[in-house]
C-alpha cells in the first residue's frame, strides 16, 4: 500500500520512514544508501532560491558571519549565534548582503538571531545593499559598533519589527519604502553619578540618574535634549597613528576609529558613514557640538499655612517661617483681612527661614487683624 500524501512518481517510502513520519532522501529520487552520490539529485529536487540558514554558531571567525552574493534570492536566516566576528579590527558586518545593480538580492528574512560583539569590530550586525524584500524581525543584538542595521540607499521594501538593539537601525534617507515598527532598545544609556555629564558621546533621551539629590532644587537626574560629543581628549593630527576606539575631532565633526592604523595628510570631513583616511577608517559620530543637559524630576519641598499678627501701626515687615530646608525658590503671600488688604503688600523676599512680607503702609493696631495666606516651594 503506497502513502496517499506522495503520488505515483515518487518512489516509496519505508516503513521505517513512514513510522517516523519524515521525509526520506529517497522521496527526492535519491539512492540513500550511503555509498552514491546523491548531492545532483538532492539538490535537483530543490525550489530554486530557497535556501534556509538556522540554527547555526558563528563565533570568532576572521570574516563575516553571513554573506549573501549577488543574485541570491528566497533566504531564511534564523535562530543563529554571531558572537565576536570580525577579528582584528577590520570593516566588517555580521550579516552582510551586498547585491549588485545589474544582480539584486531580494525575498530575504532574518529573524530570530543574536549578535554579540564585546570588541566593537562589527561595524553593522544587518548591513542591506541592492537588496529589495527584505523583513528584519525579533533578532537580538549586542554590540560596540555603529548600528544594528543599515538600509543603504541602494534598498528597498525593507520592514524592521520587533528587534531589540543597543544600537539604532539607520535607514538612508534615499531608500525606498523601508520602514520600522516596535523596535526596542536594549540597556538604553542610563548612567548613575553625583553630577552633570562632561565627557562622552550623547544622544536624545540618554539618562544620568542622581546619586546624590539634595539641596533646594536637587532633581533625581538629567536628561539629553541635545545630542553631541565633549571634546575628545585627542585631536585630528596627520599622520599619526589611531588604535581603535579613540575619538577625535575635525572639521567641527567628531569621528571614532573603527579600525586600527595611521592617519593621512587631509582631516576626515565626511558627515555621516565611515570613511578612509589613510589606512584609519573613521565613523561619523556627531556635529562637534557639545549635548545638552536638563534636569528632570525636581525633588521640591512644598509648605502653606495662614499666619496671623497684631498690627500696632508701626511695623510694615512681617517675617512668616516657612520651615523648609532652604530658601524657597517660588513663593506667593495673600492678604487675608481687611486690615493686611488694606495696608497693601509692597513685596516679599525669602531666605533660609522666612518669608519676609513688607508693607506698603503699616497695619491698622488691631489685634489678630493681620491675616496672611501663604505658600512656599523649594
Amino acid at each position: 500500500m503506497r502513502d496517499d500524501k506522495y503520488d505515483g512518481n515518487q518512489p516509496e517510502r519505508t516503513a521505517r520512514d513512514k513510522l517516523r513520519e519524515q521525509i526520506s532522501v529517497k522521496d527526492f529520487g535519491a539512492a540513500g544508501d550511503g555509498v552514491t552520490d546523491d548531492s545532483i539529485t538532492y539538490f535537483g529536487n530543490l525550489p530554486t532560491g530557497d535556501i534556509v540558514l538556522a540554527n547555526n554558531i558563528m563565533k570568532d571567525n576572521g570574516g563575516f558571519g553571513i554573506y549573501v552574493y549577488p543574485g541570491v534570492t528566497k533566504v531564511t536566516i534564523d535562530g543563529n549565534i554571531l558572537s565576536n566576528n570580525s577579528q582584528g579590527n577590520t570593516y566588517k558586518a555580521g550579516i552582510n548582503l551586498v547585491g549588485s545593480a545589474a544582480s539584486r538580492i531580494s525575498d530575504i528574512e532574518i529573524s530570530n538571531n543574536q549578535l554579540r560583539d564585546d570588541i566593537g569590530n562589527t561595524t553593522y550586525f544587518i548591513n542591506i545593499s541592492y537588496t529589495y524584500l527584505v523583513k528584519v524581525t525579533n533578532n537580538r543584538c549586542v554590540m560596540m559598533g555603529n548600528s544594528m542595521a543599515y538600509a543603504q540607499g541602494t534598498a528597498s521594501d525593507c520592514v524592521f519589527y520587533g528587534n531589540r538593539s543597543n544600537r539604532p537601525i539607520i535607514v538612508s534617507p534615499s531608500a525606498v519604502d523601508c520602514y520600522q515598527y516596535d523596535n526596542f532598545g536594549i540597556n538604553p544609556k542610563t548612567l548613575v553619578q553625583s553630577t552633570v555629564p562632561s565627557t562622552g558621546t550623547w544622544t536624545i533621551g540618554d539618562r544620568v540618574q542622581n546619586t546624590g539629590p539634595s539641596g533646594a532644587n536637587a532633581s533625581i537626574g538629567w536628561v539629553c535634549t541635545a545630542a553631541g560629543t565633549f571634546t575628545p581628549s585627542t585631536a585630528w593630527t596627520a599622520n599619526q597613528s589611531y588604535p581603535a576606539g579613540v575619538y577625535t575631532n575635525a572639521n567641527a565633526k567628531v569621528y571614532r576609529a573603527v579600525k586600527n592604523g595611521v592617519s593621512g595628510t587631509a582631516s576626515p570631513g565626511h558627515s555621516s558613514g565611515i570613511a578612509a583616511d589613510g589606512t584609519v577608517l573613521w565613523e561619523y559620530v556627531s556635529v562637534h557640538s557639545a549635548p545638552v543637559f536638563k534636569p528632570y524630576g525636581l525633588l521640591s519641598e512644598v509648605r502653606t499655612g495662614k499666619a496671623a499678627y497684631s498690627g500696632d501701626g508701626v511695623t510694615m515687615l512681617y517675617p512668616i517661617p516657612h520651615g523648609l530646608s532652604g530658601t524657597p525658590s517660588s513663593y506667593q503671600v495673600t492678604p487675608a483681612s481687611a486690615d493686611s488688604g488694606t495696608a497693601g503688600i509692597a513685596y516679599v523676599e525669602a531666605d533660609a527661614a522666612y518669608l519676609n512680607v513688607h508693607f506698603l503702609s503699616p497695619p491698622a493696631a488691631v489685634g489678630n487683624n493681620v491675616l496672611l495666606v501663604w505658600s512656599a516651594q523649594c
